[in-house]
């Protein structure tokens, strides 16, 4: 619709006014099991805090990749706490 270059034409009057921006793809880790656990505070599917679910498409990039990073360790601390 929108030809490259500084030579497209507009097909509408209003595509002066109007850009279209594909949505962006955001990573998450959601494997749709979305249950917080009561000892850890934790989302049994994700390991996501409920506040980091809220936020998650929020977040800035830097953010989310900072709470992917902490993901990893998160499972092994629920699991420790199942035994407790």
């Amino acid at each position: 619709r929108f030809p490259p270059g500084p030579n497209r034409r507009l097909t509408h009057p209003m595509d002066d006014f109007i850009e279209f921006v594909p949505p962006r793809v955001i990573e998450t880790p959601c494997v749709n099991v979305c249950r917080i656990d009561t000892a850890t505070r934790l989302c049994k599917g994700c390991a996501r805090t409920a506040d980091e679910i809220a936020r998650w498409t929020s977040l800035s990039d830097s953010e989310r990749r900072r709470v992917m990073a902490d993901l990893p360790a998160r499972p092994r601390a629920r699991q420790a706490s199942a035994r407790a």
